[in-house]
């Protein structure tokens, strides 16, 4: 099948081609009638060479009557309607248009309400659980009681709880005892840790499917009658006050953490609350488990247990919002795109602001007015041209200056050098040493000492102790005649 273009060339079109109802037709298989337009009004005017000359298209700029944003401007603050700015960036408070969700007032939401629940004012939500209307999901008559997350029994919440765990070994094999414990022996001939640790949990399923209690003491006494290589380790370590040490069988709050290694000597990482024989590492095993999460809700707010923030009867603490800084002139409020400070090129030089050299080899007059005395701290002039009288800084006083100052030194005035804080020196510093602002004696160059220096030792290797210019040369003699 062939058309004709808009040009008057011609085209190939296949015969099972798709054609939309609004799509494009040529005007008697000649010319467009002047453009392609949809049925909503998406128009082009060739002639008028952009899209949309009408009312109803795009427009010139996406901003007229039925385009976008129905007329009005979405680069507008949608809290104050300022243009300049968005409403992420308002310095205004937000404004709170709805009523709310507690107490029915305007003005605040429901997270800042302090008034009491208006009972009054009907709940028409959907509940959560049955999703019908008029009642929450906490009072829903559909809804069975909630079981204790530990113990799965009713009565209680989990943060009440001390009974045993309802263990979940999910992923654990069934299996009878006796093939589980040939498992554990298997696991063990492989030195597979992994493999060790799912047999004894399977070991463990077993015994409890049979009514019968787990004793690692007892397993770790049978492992070493047997000579095997993994041993049962009981260490004392510190955890999170949202995990508890659950034992094998369901016990919560054990004291010990139970681990598995090749041998009873620990190696440095493992020394802490590693047991001093295995007499004790036998009485600990009777108060060992395997770290899991409480499932109690930790707040945010007060760091205490058993609620959560929102519930929090502590004052809310408020969070600093983080600041936009401006890395131009290193000042709150503002981005570097919409800095009014003039934008300094690191490329240029600062004395002329021209490319091509730098300031220390620029042949312009000095230009003073960016420079700061170190005297008086005015603009326009060195130090060494400052007319102004020299300040002691242990003193304050005018006339001389600190090394000069007959008073005895005043830790109040002094300026550490490591952290730029005053009231200590740089030796009685608490903070770490902060290298940026070492000067190494070889390079010259800051940011590390003489000891760190890839240059203190240029020769390496073939330098010998005495100073030589390699392992050829010899000591140097006193009388320098030597042969």
């Amino acid at each position: 099948m062939e058309v004709r273009l808009a040009d008057g060339g011609a085209g190939v079109q296949a015969d099972n081609a798709w054609q939309p109802d609004n799509a494009w037709q040529p005007d008697n298989g000649q010319q467009a009638d002047g453009g392609f337009e949809t049925g909503g009004g998406f128009t082009a005017d060739p002639a008028a060479g952009d899209f949309g000359g009408g009312d109803a298209g795009f427009g010139n700029g996406f901003g007229g009557a039925g385009e976008f944003g129905a007329g009005g401007d979405d680069a507008a603050c949608r809290n104050c309607g300022d243009p300049d700015h968005f409403a992420r960036e308002c310095p205004l408070p937000k404004k709170m248009t709805g009523e709310c969700f507690n107490c029915g007032e305007v003005g605040h939401n429901k997270a800042d309400c302090t008034n009491p629940p208006n009972p009054d004012r009907p709940f028409n939500g959907e509940c959560n659980y049955c999703h019908e209307q008029g009642h929450q999901a906490s009072m829903c008559p559909t809804k069975p009681e909630e079981l204790c997350k530990n113990c799965k029994k009713p009565g209680h919440k989990v943060a009440a709880c001390k009974d045993n765990r309802v263990m979940d070994y999910k992923g654990v094999p069934d299996m009878p005892s006796a093939e589980a414990w040939a498992m554990v022996k298997k696991a063990d001939e492989d030195r597979d840790l992994d493999d060790f640790r799912t047999a004894l949990q399977t070991y463990a399923k077993s015994l409890m499917a049979e009514d019968t209690d787990i004793d690692l003491a007892e397993i770790e006494r049978e492992l070493r009658a047997d000579e095997r290589s993994v041993h049962l380790i009981a260490t004392e370590r510190e955890i999170s006050d949202v995990m508890t040490i659950v034992g094998l069988q369901g016990k919560i709050d054990c004291k010990y953490v139970l681990g598995f290694f090749f041998g009873f000597k620990p190696r440095r990482k493992n020394i802490e609350g590693w047991p001093e024989s295995p007499e004790q590492n036998l009485e600990r095993l009777k108060d060992a488990g395997f770290p899991q999460d409480r499932m109690i809700p930790k707040c945010q707010n007060c760091g205490q247990l058993g609620h959560i923030r929102k519930s929090c009867k502590e004052e809310v603490e408020v969070y600093e919002r983080p600041q936009i800084m401006c890395a131009i002139c290193k000042e709150s409020g503002h981005r570097a795109r919409d800095c009014t400070q003039e934008r300094i090129d690191p490329m240029v030089c600062r004395n002329c602001k021209k490319y091509g050299h730098i300031a220390d080899v620029c042949t312009e007059e000095p230009d003073m007015s960016h420079i700061e005395c170190k005297r008086c701290h005015k603009m326009g002039h060195m130090g060494k041209d400052c007319t102004t009288g020299p300040t002691c800084n242990n003193c304050l006083k005018e006339g001389h200056i600190s090394k000069e100052c007959p008073e005895p030194k005043n830790p109040a005035n002094t300026t550490c050098r490591n952290c730029d804080e005053k009231g200590h020196f740089s030796k009685d510093c608490p903070k770490p040493r902060d290298y940026s602002k070492v000067q190494c004696k070889v390079c010259n160059e800051f940011g590390h000492t003489i000891k760190r220096c890839p240059q203190a030792n240029v020769g390496g290797w073939d330098a010998p102790a005495g100073g030589g210019g390699g392992w050829d040369a010899p000591a140097a003699v006193a009388s320098g005649d030597w042969q």
